[in-house]
């Protein structure tokens, strides 16, 4: 998440700031459930212009999040234009040499984002996915827990703006030597 802040102060330092740990999108009573905070909010000198998400559990819980912030609840939200939801490889499945991490990506995630963007057609939503290969760890710090056991594999961008993925990319594919 940090990289993506800073990428975003970069674009135009002075002007673009970020709110980390961005406020909720809206109040809900004691009990009803949270308000839903992001994990950043880009900012442009005054106002509100991106949210930031990063996920690796809950992806379709992130996404209708998303939504309630593009509806405005508050004010200070009216201006977004954009959100950016970063999901990465999280939790291997399967035993012995059939395990491994599933894509962070799936078609219910793709799904949800293509009707989120189509009931809010003025507004883009950038969903980068990271996805990892399960490797065991038997030394070192990663060994500890098996969360670490994932290396980086690809990630991919999708852009979709009017309920339509415009721009697919492919930014990182790890090359793997065979073994001879």
């Amino acid at each position: 998440m940090v990289s993506l802040v800073q990428w975003w102060i970069s674009l135009s330092p002075g002007k673009h700031w970020a709110l980390e740990g961005g406020p909720s999108f809206g109040y809900r009573k004691r009990g009803i459930g949270g308000g839903g905070q992001c994990d950043a909010v880009l900012c442009d000198e005054k106002d509100a212009l991106g949210i930031l998400e990063v996920e690796g559990t809950r992806p379709l819980y992130t996404i209708e999040k998303i939504g309630k912030f593009f509806a405005a609840e508050y004010g200070e939200f009216k201006t977004l234009r954009f959100s950016i939801l970063l999901l990465y490889a999280y939790e291997a499945v399967g035993r012995g040499d059939a395990r491994k991490i599933p894509p962070a990506g799936t078609p219910q995630v793709f799904e949800a984002t293509s009707k989120l963007s189509a009931t809010y057609p003025d507004k883009s939503i950038i969903v980068i996915t990271l996805d990892k290969i399960y490797e065991r760890q038997s030394e070192g710090v990663r060994a500890r827990n098996e969360y670490y056991w994932g290396t980086p594999s690809t990630i991919k961008g999708f852009l979709y703006r009017n309920g339509e993925q415009v721009a697919p990319e492919q930014f990182f594919v790890r090359m793997v030597t065979p073994i001879t």
